[in-house]
């Protein structure tokens, strides 16, 4: 009743349904679907910070607006320019043999347009055999116009008309390139121009800003449980201060906590959290174009396929990964024993989800790692500042049996000489000889819970992800087999769960593809130019990745929505 089903609200026990206009098959889901879990939700997590941020980055005036799609427009010509050059530098260093010197390369790119531009002027050839393509495209709109084709030719057969024609196609695109770089210039300083209009657009884009800030401040200063008191409001604070110095950190964010394209991604999947952050993660890593690539492509435009590569494969193991990220139902451990011991009874299923990739394994263990560690010196300094507010730690945490302080005399000295000093972690769990340390912590649910008193910190406020196991491999059975009744048995997945569980993996999985689908459009893919990890700014999507993607979006919606025809059907 009060999540508006049905009766009204303190009046009636129950209360009648009528569908009038809906079809048959949503009426079926909607009987059969989940019902919504009333219970208190912890409203301040990374995601949710994180979209405030990125709500508050897109309040901008038209002439910022304009400012940024212009900017487009010379990064699309760029990409134009990019894709044309790469050929040829691969097709000269092939013909000639030459080998790329990475350091040489590394101090190309650190270069602004202008100082690359003049320095190839400089040195020709001799900077042209390292700089990688996207370097070399953007320092062609600094090159002067009856410089271009002659720089680009000292690089080309010219008896090879090919190559010819893909030199004045560079020409050409330069060209556009460097009068929508004028034209930027142009908007930029009409931008800047003081007239009565702009003047009022920017105060009123100015208390917009105001407002949401002020907005988000009330969600920071005024939590919906106080856990810890009056302190809880400055502990929530804190908590939203972490997670931005850590996604800053991480790369997420720029240096005034504006959103950079990754965070955009993990915002577009907070219906997973935290498994958005492992996502992202995986991307950054640049192992989803290991697992997806199923051909090399050659210098002369061939593609040789890679051994034991197949559709087929590259989608079971994207869903097998995926299983531990978006389909996290634990599987208790006498339903992994029976299933262990009944194989041949469970009719194709495995039941049992199995272990990991170890390379994505390693991937998310290292993020946890770091979260962990900054967690916990953030959370330390914390705990020395307010060490005041906080009180003494000498509180039993189950009985509220409270000893002696610390500056009273020691009722047993031999169990206090037990304790290791800790400022952040229960004295009381320090008694065990777990300390202080980020390497004393095994887990982030071990850090939250094992905090000193008043103090309080949900996992959800910390931008990781940890894996758990067993689990029910409910996903894989379903993809493998197709058999939507065969999960509700071997797997023992409730039908009033099973369909939300699948629909729920079917949209996290299309959620990435489309991610990365627009990411291409406007950034496309450009291989080993971008470093990797916590380097990889913007995460570019691969071709082979994009491909496998939407295969397994297509593939297993098709599948997905096949239940509903056949349960109307029957």
């Amino acid at each position: 009743q009060m999540a508006g089903r049905s009766g009204r609200r303190g009046f009636d026990l129950r209360g009648n349904i009528v569908f009038a206009g809906v079809r048959k098959d949503k009426i079926q889901r909607l009987l059969n679907s989940e019902l919504p879990t009333l219970s208190g939700n912890l409203l301040l997590t990374s995601s949710f910070g994180l979209r405030m941020l990125i709500k508050h980055a897109s309040i901008r005036t038209q002439q910022e607006a304009d400012v940024m799609e212009q900017s487009r427009k010379v990064e699309s010509f760029v990409d134009k320019i990019e894709d044309t050059v790469k050929g040829l530098l691969q097709e000269w260093r092939t013909d000639k043999g030459i080998a790329v010197n990475e350091e040489r390369s590394l101090a190309l790119a650190a270069m602004s347009p202008k100082e690359r531009a003049d320095h190839i002027l400089s040195v020709r050839q001799e900077a042209m055999r390292h700089i990688n393509s996207r370097d070399l495209a953007s320092a062609l709109v600094d090159v002067p116009e009856a410089s271009r084709k002659p720089l680009l030719m000292e690089i080309v057969d010219e008896r090879a008309a090919k190559l010819k024609q893909a030199v004045d196609l560079a020409v050409q695109d330069t060209g556009f390139a460097a009068a929508a770089v004028k034209k930027l210039g142009e908007i930029k300083a009409l931008a800047e121009v003081e007239t009565p209009a702009m003047v009022a657009e920017r105060e009123r884009i100015r208390d917009i800003r105001d407002h949401n800030a002020k907005a988000c401040a009330r969600v920071l200063k005024t939590p919906l449980f106080t856990p810890t008191g009056s302190l809880m409001a400055t502990q929530y604070a804190h908590s939203f201060r972490f997670a931005c110095e850590y996604m800053q950190r991480e790369g997420l964010l720029d240096a005034v906590a504006a959103p950079r394209d990754t965070a955009c991604i993990i915002a577009a999947l907070f219906n997973a959290e935290p498994a958005n952050f492992a996502a992202v993660n995986l991307l950054r890593s640049r192992l989803l174009e290991k697992i997806c690539q199923r051909w090399v492509e050659k210098s002369d435009g061939s593609q040789e396929p890679v051994p034991d590569k197949t559709e087929l494969s590259v989608m079971e193991h994207l869903i097998s990964i995926f299983c531990h990220f978006f389909a996290r139902v634990q599987l208790p451990a006498w339903h992994a024993e029976y299933a262990a011991a009944n194989s041949s009874k469970l009719g194709g299923s495995q039941v049992v989800l199995g272990e990991l990739d170890p390379q994505v394994k390693e991937v998310i263990d290292v993020h946890v790692k770091s979260a962990i560690a900054s967690a916990v010196e953030y959370w330390r300094g914390y705990a020395v500042a307010f060490a005041a507010e906080l009180g003494e730690d000498n509180t039993l945490p189950v009985s509220g049996a409270a000893w002696p302080s610390s500056g009273a005399q020691q009722v047993c000295p031999p169990l206090a000489a037990l304790s290791v000093e800790t400022k952040l972690r229960s004295r009381f769990v320090a008694i065990s000889g777990r300390g202080d340390a980020s390497g004393d912590y095994g887990s982030i649910r071990e850090l939250c819970e094992t905090l000193r008193s008043n103090m309080f910190l949900d996992p959800r406020m910390i931008p990781a992800f940890e894996l758990k196991a067993p689990l029910n491999a409910y996903v894989l059975d379903f993809w493998r087999n197709h058999n939507y009744k065969a999960i509700l048995k071997s797997n023992k997945i409730s039908e009033n769960h099973a369909w939300g569980f699948l629909k729920h993996f079917a949209l996290q999985v299309r959620g990435v593809f489309k991610s990365l689908d627009r990411r291409s459009k406007y950034a496309p893919y450009k291989r080993g130019i971008h470093g990797e990890g916590r380097n990889l700014e913007t995460v570019f999507s691969d071709p082979q990745v994009n491909l496998a993607l939407d295969q397994l979006t297509k593939d297993f919606g098709d599948k997905f929505t096949m239940i509903a025809k056949e349960q109307d059907h029957h």
